[in-house]
């Protein structure tokens, strides 16, 4: 020490760097911090990169000096500028965070880059974090894999977590859980709290391993151990749950409050569903609504699902259909298959939302896609209730509605002759608007004729489809009937139009719309129009139009 001091004392930059160090260490001396921010500005200040360097890392960190982000900035920049990848990356480091210089994503991923083509593995990380988020550079998820790479091969824990978190979504490379799992449980033996919390979901999981949630146990305690939030609230659900260990919702309820106070949104949570349930704690569904909104409003999914469901029920607040299919939706938007499975029941059930089997298949089968347990099961129940009530539907629409113009009187008198073998031969009610009787609304008395055809005759031609009120009224209520009741509809070309290009609004709030009336099929597949044929020619189809009929009825 007395050959350095000695060396340093006559301006020898590369002995006060050392000194620098051994005060900095305690290395042959005492750790002094501020023997060492003073040779280490020696140094520094005749262009010693080295030096220059550590010199902004004590600002910096406050190290034997006053903290100064400004000064960090300056002093890392000179030695960055000279090639020194260290002072390259935590140059990059104060732009990313803002210390001591204004943010600038752009300038942070540059000197990354410079630092990083260094082999400086740290840098290779940060790139990689640039890449993957975006950040200073336009998101490139394989550029990020393949920064992790380099750096997780020079052991770098932080970069073997990120790399494995690639492999077991696929992002970069190709979804591997066996490559996640080996990469997660390098960077857990060098103690890395993140990774030996992924590494205890896959054991938990099954993920690249056999599930074994002892293992995971062990692992998700390494984790907690250093205080990471995430690990405490995933022990504290296989305590809960008594997954690898004795069930207790006491030490359940204890490792949830101490992740909670970390803002883990997951945690607070399962609070609520401890203060839910009366599970390690005294029910009480006020503290539990509360607990689930503060997560849900911070846009967790699952507390989203669980106050929605206390809406649903009634559970702590006032029953609301409506709110919880506000919050079912929020989850669902999400992907949650409980939330999809819950908002599911309500579009079937008309619960909050107008009834919509369509809708409720949809949001089903999403469910299952997420491996949701039950919707599967719920989704064969549906179909089954569904067409039920379909069969219910069609046996209450009991009658033949005629749809046609005035201008077309005299096929609908021709059709009539044939008609009326089925009123006196079998009971089937035929029906159109001339059977009005003066002083009827007769609106009214259409519309409650249309919703009990089981048959719709639609007599087209040119005027039938530019005519108002079919048109806007009955057409939008027959089509959609045959879509969502499997009513019948027949059509017959009566005269030359444009029956192929028209389409059909649906009826105001009905998810059926712009239907065409060409896409069923018209009666004896005929596309000759009536008034192109003889009269023995139009008799064959009304005679083939019966028999359809009759199939329609069952007779």
């Amino acid at each position: 020490m007395d050959e350095l001091i000695k060396a340093g004392e006559q301006g020898d930059y590369e002995a006060q760097f050392t000194l620098a160090q051994c005060y900095y260490l305690g290395i042959n001396t005492e750790q002094n911090y501020q023997q060492a921010f003073e040779w280490c500005q020696k140094s520094a200040k005749q262009g010693y990169a080295d030096a220059q360097n550590n010199l902004g890392h004590l600002y910096h960190y406050g190290e034997g000096v006053t903290q100064n982000y400004t000064l960090a900035v300056k002093w890392y920049r000179k030695a960055a500028i000279q090639g020194h990848a260290d002072a390259q990356n935590n140059l990059g480091d104060c732009y990313y965070h803002s210390d001591g210089i204004e943010q600038d994503l752009t300038q942070a991923f540059e000197w990354y880059v410079k630092s990083a083509q260094q082999g400086l593995a740290l840098a290779q990380l940060n790139l990689g974090i640039c890449y993957a988020n975006g950040e200073g550079i336009e998101q490139n998820h394989c550029e990020a894999a393949l920064w992790f790479t380099l750096a997780a091969d020079q052991g770098l824990a932080d970069a073997q977590y990120n790399l494995g978190t690639c492999y077991a979504s696929g992002e970069g490379v190709k979804q591997s859980h066996e490559k996640a799992r080996d990469l997660f449980l390098m960077a857990a033996e060098q103690g890395d709290a993140d990774a030996q919390n992924a590494l205890g979901l896959c054991y938990y999981n099954g993920n690249g391993c056999e599930q074994d949630y002892k293992i995971a146990v062990e692992w998700y305690v390494k984790s907690s151990e250093q205080g990471l939030a995430v690990a405490l609230n995933n022990l504290g659900m296989c305590y809960s749950n008594g997954e690898g260990v004795e069930q207790d919702y006491d030490y359940a309820f204890k490792l949830y409050t101490i992740a909670a106070e970390q803002n883990c949104l997951h945690a607070i949570s399962n609070l609520g569903s401890c203060y839910h349930y009366g599970k390690g704690a005294t029910q009480d569904y006020k503290k539990s609504i509360e607990l689930y909104r503060l997560a849900a409003e911070r846009g967790l999914a699952i507390a989203q699902c669980n106050l929605g469901a206390c809406y649903f029920d009634g559970t702590g607040v006032e029953q609301s259909y409506e709110r919880a299919v506000e919050f079912y939706t929020k989850a669902a938007d999400q992907g949650l298959a409980e939330a999809l499975n819950n908002l599911s029941g309500c579009y079937f059930n008309g619960h909050g939302v107008d009834k919509d089997f369509d809708k409720a298949v949809e949001l089903l089968t999403k469910a299952i896609e997420r491996g949701h347990l039950g919707a599967k099961a719920m989704l064969e129940s549906f179909k089954e209730i569904q067409e039920a009530e379909k069969k219910i539907q069609l046996a209450n629409r009991t009658e033949v509605f005629i749809s046609y113009t005035r201008k077309d009187k005299k096929y609908l008198d021709e059709l009539n002759t044939f008609l009326k073998s089925l009123s006196l031969d079998y009971g089937i009610k035929i029906w159109y608007d001339r059977m009005i009787k003066t002083g009827d609304e007769w609106k009214k008395e259409i519309r409650e004729h249309m919703s009990v055809a089981r048959v719709a005759i639609l007599m087209v031609s040119q005027d039938f489809l530019v005519s108002d009120f079919v048109r806007n009224e009955e057409l939008p209520r027959l089509l959609q009937a045959a879509i969502r009741e499997k009513s019948t509809i027949m059509w017959i070309p009566v005269g030359v139009s444009q029956v192929d290009s028209t389409r059909i609004k649906g009826i105001e709030d009905s998810d059926v719309s712009d239907i065409c009336i060409s896409s069923f099929q018209a009666v004896a597949g005929s596309t000759k129009p009536l008034r192109s044929m003889k009269r023995q020619e139009r008799d064959v189809i009304y005679n083939a139009l019966c028999e359809d009929i009759k199939n329609c009825f069952g007779v």
